[in-house]
């Protein structure tokens, strides 16, 4: 990548950093949980996590994927509120990359929609271990030209909350490799989606 790719798109760095710290953290979702409600706890603008059954009781989350957890600070949130919110992701997975100056072609979430999968009342017991195989082998080389990848980007889209927004959290990781089917990039570039919807 030229200096002024990444003077213009200096996310990038402590994106990719963060998603390969996030690789090992599979089995430790509980303190993936703990750490974003600690973060609420001291005033930061965290996505809401509170999970929701049959009878309507709320409680909180038992498990996230790293879709999810990327949605906390791709947002609509203030830059400053991203920033600050990556600040302490730095500083929990010891990144050693800069904070950006710059979200620069970013595509955010919905504030309403920033789940990638639906509540326990409609999702099923595989869900979110299918978006954390996408995401784990979507790190791989040359994930486009692996079978087992895309067939689990397939079974990702099976989980309800799961679409476009897929290809959003993949160019979150790996811009690079990705390309995200977001609104304004399908405008710009003039794709339309395949009626039989992605795959």
């Amino acid at each position: 990548m030229d200096a002024t790719v990444s003077e213009n798109f200096s996310w990038i760095p402590i994106y990719q950093e963060l998603a390969d710290s996030l690789s090992g953290w599979q089995n430790r979702q509980s303190e993936l949980l703990s750490f974003l409600e600690g973060l609420r706890a001291e005033g930061y603008v965290i996505t809401p996590l509170n999970d929701k059954d049959n009878d309507g009781a709320r409680f909180l989350l038992k498990e996230i994927d790293p879709f999810t957890f990327f949605g906390v600070f791709n947002r609509g949130i203030r830059q400053d509120q991203r920033i600050a919110i990556l600040a302490r992701m730095k500083q929990f997975f010891a990144l050693t990359s800069d904070l950006p100056e710059d979200f620069n072609g970013l595509p955010i979430l919905n504030n309403l929609k920033s789940w990638f999968f639906p509540n326990q009342t409609a999702r099923n017991v595989d869900d979110v271990p299918k978006l954390w195989r996408v995401f784990l082998l979507g790190l791989g080389e040359s994930p486009l030209d692996n079978r087992d990848f895309l067939r689990a980007f397939d079974e990702a889209l099976s989980v309800k909350q799961t679409n476009v927004n897929l290809t959003m959290g993949l160019f979150w990781i790996r811009p690079n490799t990705f390309l995200s089917l977001d609104q304004n990039n399908r405008a710009y570039l003039d794709i339309r989606l395949p009626k039989g919807g992605l795959n």
